[in-house]
């Protein structure tokens, strides 16, 4: 009777400790994606001053608009989905959440520290750096290989953290229609935001995916094996304009 008692702890523990980890990438998840739309929205504000002739370009941004607010969406209700538990159950797992708050702490509280002097000016070059671009529903390898080619930087780089394994798969993730000029950060927006609408099979690149400043560079990886003092290239956009004001 005692061993079976053991092993029944022993087996609700391991429930509560995967559902934990199930929320903190909930969480993961709705935070990256409240980023994309953020910054979809504030893209799409910046058209209203756009002349006719990038009637194209506007229809992109309101395409990436719609695309980060159904993700957004999607992310928010399968946490709640996650959250509505009995009462007991509740009180039980708060009482066995520390390991979830600090991941929480991570995803919502913590923000990277930002690269400064010459690298943040290289970095700023590197990201406003207008491209060209006529690529019909190209794969990711396909588009990502291609903005490298064409924004470059003296010694700076975009590294993707998942590179090898991604261009290994049998069906890479195709992406929309990238036809235009734009900013390396718009394009990388636009990239990611694809590829985390799009999804990929393999457990081992599962998303979402973000794009990091480093001192290197740029570090396109999943959010949940990004560097613990990254900043995102969101944030990083954000507090270099904070400073300009």
């Amino acid at each position: 009777a005692e061993a079976k008692r053991a092993l029944a702890e022993a087996e609700l523990e391991q429930t509560r400790l995967a559902l934990s980890q199930k929320i903190a990438m909930a969480n993961a998840k709705v935070y990256a994606t409240r980023e994309e739309l953020l910054v979809a929205k504030e893209m799409l504000k910046r058209t209203e001053s756009i002349d006719a002739s990038s009637f194209l370009e506007i229809m992109q941004m309101k395409k990436s608009a719609t695309i980060a607010t159904s993700n957004f969406t999607l992310a928010e209700t399968e946490l709640k989905n996650l959250l509505v538990m009995p009462k007991a159950e509740t009180v039980t797992l708060v009482s066995h959440s520390k390991n979830l708050e600090e991941q929480q702490n991570m995803y919502f509280k913590f923000v990277g520290k930002a690269p400064h002097g010459e690298v943040a000016k290289r970095l700023l070059e590197l990201l406003n750096t207008t491209v060209q671009l006529d690529l019909k529903a190209p794969t990711l390898i396909i588009a990502f290989d291609m903005l490298v080619e064409k924004a470059r930087v003296p010694e700076v780089s975009i590294r993707f953290a998942k590179y090898e394994m991604l261009s290994g798969l049998k069906v890479v993730p195709k992406l929309s229609d990238i036809t235009g000029s734009k900013t390396l950060f718009a394009w990388l927006q636009m990239i990611m935001d694809d590829l985390n609408s799009e999804g990929i099979d393999d457990e081992s690149l599962r998303g979402p995916y973000d794009v990091y400043v480093r001192d290197y560079g740029l570090l396109i990886c999943p959010i949940r094996s990004a560097p613990k003092d990254a900043m995102t290239m969101s944030e990083f956009i954000r507090h270099e304009s904070g400073k300009k004001q």
